[in-house]
């Protein structure tokens, strides 16, 4: 069993700001954010072993500012948009039970989170509301144990959505 760990990148400049999509870095709030996902995911001992990013500057800008430098990350073009099934697959092979933290965008990842949520039949408000919308700088954390989504014996074990009321 592995622990799989979803975050969408933390909020970057609009696109207009930037020379292309891939080029966005995170504006201030987005970095502030970044670090208090690493933080909170120390704080529930959410520690992956490996971590897989794509390679937009938003995404590689989230995983600096989490604060896991130690540990072994893999850049990865396919991740850029990725649907969820990819991303799946790119995660969880089977022969690597490693805890992995996922560093990537929607709607891929906000699909792959609602399927993992719903295989797991979680019904708690966290599960609810990471489900109804996954915004940037959250994450959500499934024990994982098959193959496929579908099969994947899925339990949503936590997770996070930063507070902007």
């Amino acid at each position: 069993m592995m622990r799989l760990i979803l975050m969408r990148h933390a909020k970057a400049v609009r696109e207009h700001e930037a020379p292309s999509d891939k080029a966005r870095p995170l504006t201030e709030r987005g970095q502030r954010e970044a670090r208090e996902a690493g933080d909170l995911l120390r704080a529930q001992a959410f520690i992956p072993a490996r971590i897989l990013v794509s390679t937009a500057q938003r995404t590689r800008d989230t995983h600096a500012q989490l604060g896991f430098a130690d540990i072994p990350a893999t850049y990865l073009d396919g991740l850029y948009m990725a649907p969820a099934e990819l991303l799946f697959a790119a995660a969880v092979t089977p022969d690597d039970s490693a805890d992995i933290l996922v560093i990537a965008h929607n709607p891929g990842l906000g699909e792959l989170t609602q399927r993992l949520i719903a295989a797991a039949r979680d019904n708690s408000k966290l599960a609810r509301t990471l489900f109804g919308h996954f915004p940037t700088a959250a994450f959500a954390v499934f024990e994982i144990d098959g193959p496929t989504i579908e099969a994947s014996g899925a339990r949503f074990v936590g997770g996070w959505a930063p507070d902007r009321s």
